[in-house]
C-alpha cells in the first residue's frame, strides 16, 4: 500500500511539473510568478518523494536542486514585492515578479488584464 501512494505522489508530481510548464508555455503564467514557483516546488517535492523511494538517486537530485531554485525564485519574489508595494502589501506576490516589475496577469479569457 506504501509503494502504491508514493507512486501516485510521484505521478502527481509529474502531472504537476508538466501542467506548470504548459501553462508557462501558452503564457497563461510567467516565470516570475508565484504561482509557477509553487507549482514547481509543489511538484518536484512528490517528483523527489518517489525518486528517494525507489533509489533514483539522480532524479532525487536533480528534483531536490529544483525546489531550491523554485524556493530561491519565491524569495525573490517576496523580497521584489516588499520592495515595490511596502511590507504592508507582500502578500501581493502573484503580480510581482522576480526582477521587481508589476506583470500583468492573464484574465479568464486569457488576455492581459491591463494595469490602471
Amino acid at each position: 500500500m506504501e509503494a502504491l501512494i508514493i507512486d501516485i505522489s510521484g505521478w502527481a508530481g509529474a502531472v504537476i511539473l508538466l501542467t506548470a510548464y504548459a501553462a508557462l508555455s501558452w503564457g497563461r503564467l510567467t516565470s516570475g510568478s508565484y504561482s509557477y514557483q509553487a507549482l514547481n516546488i509543489v511538484g518536484s517535492a512528490l517528483l523527489l518523494l518517489n525518486a528517494g523511494f525507489h533509489g533514483a538517486l539522480p532524479s532525487a537530485a536533480v528534483n531536490a536542486v529544483w525546489i531550491s531554485i523554485g524556493g530561491l525564485a519565491i524569495w525573490r519574489i517576496r523580497a521584489s514585492a516588499v520592495r515595490l508595494l511596502g511590507p504592508e502589501h507582500s502578500g501581493s506576490l502573484g503580480s510581482i515578479a522576480a526582477d521587481g516589475k508589476k506583470i500583468r496577469q492573464p484574465n479568464q479569457e486569457g488576455r492581459r488584464e491591463s494595469e490602471h
